[in-house]
């Protein structure tokens, strides 16, 4: 059953094909295209018996022959090298070829592989356009579009607001201009010999304006900031290590206590946490502790740097100083004030 449907097919197959066949047949006969000419046609994929001719360029000061592989009239000819530089370079608006140049087509009843036996370089039609204009054989003149893009440099403006906290900034513009000529250049066999400026297009630099924050916030229970991570305000405090302890002091030069240290390294930033900063921010576990957090002991405050260790107005004796998180008294819980 089934090898009688698949004889079924190819059946319909060959009815399909034998028609097909009759009507190229028939379409021949109607164009007055006789079944020998029909049959050459279907061959063109031999390139041994494709015609040659023998091809002459001259453009009044040289002259050039070539063999090509083609059945095409001079005019037709001209025409192709026209359609192949517009096809190699999409920037090419128009293309021309002198008026008193010429192509002489000369049909040399030679197959291609005759000619190539006798000695002749055979090209294919794309390949004779390529070689007329690289040899220069005919004057080629080529119309094209050309832009020149110029980048514009912007300016910088400085600023400073009260609506940003100190050490915070806030960029914005900054952006290079454009200047866009367009020319229209003329070149004849690849030299130039005209070149016109045919429009300008320009867009202006945007001035980079930089706001810098001279302004401080309150810092309340249960919130963090931004603009400012926790490793910064760390790295500032160590600063100061080395400076005297101060009963009731907030100079991070001249001396400040515990919670005086912690107030004055925050006020650096336009943060301005309570003088007893014991509700700064939000409450964060011992276990997750990140630099430029507070850490609360019994009567005390020091700064989380990192790496278990803590910068601190300790005593007298000691003034600002680096210690471990447990130094000698135990942390008790941490505040968080910034967003890392």
């Amino acid at each position: 059953m089934h090898y009688n449907k698949v004889t079924s097919n190819r059946r319909k197959n060959a009815a399909v094909c034998l028609g097909i066949a009759a009507l190229l047949t028939a379409g021949s006969a109607f164009l007055g295209v006789s079944s020998g000419r029909a049959a050459a046609y279907a061959d063109t994929g031999n390139s041994a018996n494709t015609e040659v001719s023998k091809v002459v360029a001259d453009n009044g000061s040289k002259t050039t022959t070539y063999y090509v592989a083609t059945d095409l009239s001079s005019s037709e000819l001209k025409d192709e090298i026209v359609d192949q530089v517009k096809e190699d370079d999409s920037r090419a608006t128009s293309v021309s070829i002198g008026e008193d140049n010429s192509l002489d087509v000369q049909k040399t009843g030679m197959t291609e592989a005759a000619a190539e036996s006798d000695g002749k370089t055979v090209d294919s039609e794309e390949t004779f356009c390529e070689k007329v204009v690289d040899d220069n054989a005919l004057d080629t003149t080529i119309v094209y579009n050309v832009k020149k893009t110029t980048k514009l440099a912007y300016k910088t403006v400085t600023r400073k607001s009260s609506a940003l906290r100190k050490t915070t900034k806030k960029v914005t513009g900054g952006v290079k201009g454009k200047l866009v000529r367009k020319y229209s250049v003329t070149k004849t066999n690849g030299e130039t010999t005209d070149k016109t400026l045919v429009a300008t297009e320009k867009t202006s630099p945007k001035t980079k304006v930089v706001t810098k924050g001279t302004g401080s916030v309150t810092v309340r229970t249960g919130k963090t900031y931004t603009g400012t991570s926790g490793k910064e305000i760390a790295h500032y405090a160590k600063k100061f290590v080395g400076n005297p302890y101060v009963w009731g002091g907030t100079s991070l030069t001249r001396g400040a206590d515990c919670s005086g240290f912690i107030y004055s390294v925050y006020r650096h930033f336009g943060l301005n946490v309570a003088r007893i900063p014991s509700t700064a921010g939000k409450r964060v576990s011992l276990s997750n502790l990140k630099p430029g957090d507070i850490i609360l002991y019994s009567g005390h405050f020091s700064m989380y740097i990192g790496n278990g260790k803590v910068v601190h107005a300790i005593n007298y004796q000691y003034g600002i100083n680096i210690t471990s998180l447990n130094w000698g008294k135990t942390a008790r819980s941490a505040r968080r004030v910034v967003r890392s």
